[in-house]
């Protein structure tokens, strides 16, 4: 049995948004296979496919993982009052709205956990993000292992101690045995982000985030970004360091705007 995780923080959003459409996009290419939502006399959704995904998911993460607490960690359905939304109000803005179906699924997902007696969390003024990251914190210093399943590459960023925190991409079963996409070291991270962990945040900042609508700095991408963080330290030594820049990137850092705008970042 494995025994290395104390607790498996889930990203629901992130699992059951990837859930969602991949169900949408199978039951395009095979309708024959795909139930109707089941409706009450009222209309109202009782079982759809992805809440039945989503269950399944998790009893197949329960096989790998036995001993582990699972807690699921849910974004408000209404974010209007998210403390990101009134720093800067084009947060996430250029997000489309989800369909209504994905919305009353993920409102009736909490009451099925509830029925389920599965633990899970939300904040109407956070996102799953940052509920993730307090967990994180208090959980290591209580000197636990977790296990994050979340396919949102920005949460890498909580990754602060590389013996305690790892990061389940994804996992599936074939043939009885299961296959996983785990990041469990500051090298993994590094390869897919450019940076250590700890530098995700200023990397972000400066390169940008079309995801969640942050624009960086026109001409600077993650690898490039990388590279001067990872020569330098951090950004305040990239700019205490200017004159050593090529000329393209020493404008660039000599633009205060640049500087405002990746500070605001």
């Amino acid at each position: 049995m494995n025994n290395k995780y104390n607790y498996i923080l889930i990203d629901v959003s992130s699992l059951f948004h990837n859930l969602y459409f991949n169900n949408k996009k199978y039951e395009k290419e095979q309708p024959q296979r795909f139930q109707p939502l089941i409706k009450n006399v009222n209309g109202t959704p009782t079982y759809t496919t992805t809440l039945r995904s989503y269950i399944r998911k998790i009893y197949e993460l329960r096989k790998i993982y036995p001993n582990s607490e699972i807690i699921h960690v849910l974004d408000p359905l209404d974010s209007k009052d998210n403390f990101r939304k009134i720093i800067d109000p084009n947060y996430k803005s250029q997000r489309s709205e989800k369909d209504q179906e994905l919305i009353i699924q993920l409102a009736m997902l909490p009451k099925l956990l509830n029925y389920l007696g599965e633990a899970n969390v939300s904040h109407n003024n956070y996102e799953a993000d940052d509920l993730i990251g307090t967990l994180i914190k208090q959980m290591s210093q209580d000197n636990h292992n977790v296990l994050v399943y979340s396919k949102d590459k920005d949460l890498l960023q909580l990754m602060f101690d590389e013996n305690k925190i790892h990061f389940l991409r994804e996992f599936y079963f074939n043939k009885n045995e299961c296959q996983q996409t785990i990041i469990d070291s500051f090298a993994k991270v590094k390869e897919k982000m450019e940076v250590h962990p700890l530098l995700i945040p200023e990397s972000l900042a400066i390169a940008g985030d079309n995801t969640d609508n942050i624009i960086g700095i026109n001409g600077l991408g993650a690898k490039k970004t990388g590279d001067l963080l990872n020569k330098y330290g951090n950004f305040f030594e990239v700019v205490k360091n200017i004159d050593e820049l090529p000329d393209k990137l020493k404008q660039i850092f000599a633009e205060q705007d640049n500087i405002d705008l990746i500070l605001k970042n």
